[in-house]
């Protein structure tokens, strides 16, 4: 006998669907292959899936779930679900280097070109006081794919999730600058409103995701 095959015309429950944001190259590489491997074993479930650097509120976005990168603010009416934590690290292509020389201290950024998420960005250096402005950022992108592409050009200098730059660093196309001062780990994790904590949904969505991503990113 035939498998009968699934109906495409069958519409979704409005119950089953679950709107979620993610930072872009978080959620391309390491968060929607885990919503489509879970989707695999979840069919009834519709999933709303906003790729953006740019931040989205839960209430007036309209978001389930959103995934942030850093410390969240405390809050009465949001529940943080701590997932993993980000190693970053300063790093700039040998064309740059080369051309503009090495910095030995956090301090020598302030005289060197940097490519940032945000012109007014503090960087607070672990186990020390240093805490850099990227004021001289030649340029300033929402996009941190944009981000890596242009220090591979060699436009400047970046702070980096080292996840992201593994390969370029392996490759010789991007070189670790001031190892001697490490950066603080930043949290990633899953909000939501409490009004959904008992969504069994977004719990066992959430449960899964935890789940599959301390085995690609530390906890």
């Amino acid at each position: 006998m035939k498998k009968e095959k699934k109906s495409l015309k069958k519409p979704y429950p409005p119950d089953k669907k679950i709107t979620i944001s993610a930072p872009d190259v978080l959620g391309k590489n390491i968060i929607l292959p885990m919503i489509l491997e879970y989707m695999e074993d979840n069919s009834e479930l519709n999933i709303e899936l906003d790729l953006s650097d740019k931040f989205l509120d839960l209430t007036t976005d309209n978001i389930d779930i959103a995934i942030r990168v850093g410390e969240v603010p405390d809050s009465d009416d949001i529940i943080a679900k701590y997932l993993a934590s980000y190693e970053f690290l300063a790093c700039a292509s040998p064309k740059y280097l080369k051309e503009f020389g090495t910095p030995s201290t956090p301090y020598d950024l302030f005289n060197h070109q940097c490519i940032s998420f945000n012109k007014n960005i503090l960087i607070q250096w672990q186990g020390n006081d240093f805490v850099n402005k990227m004021n001289r950022s030649r340029m300033v992108s929402f996009s941190i794919d944009a981000i890596r592409m242009n220090a591979l050009s060699g436009m400047g200098v970046i702070i980096h999730s080292k996840i992201f730059v593994d390969d370029d660093i392996k490759k010789g196309t991007l070189l670790t600058i001031l190892k001697d001062y490490p950066l603080p780990k930043r949290k990633v994790s899953a909000i939501y409103h409490k009004s959904k904590r008992n969504d069994d949904k977004i719990k066992n969505l959430l449960n899964f995701i935890q789940g599959k991503i301390s085995k690609t990113l530390p906890l």
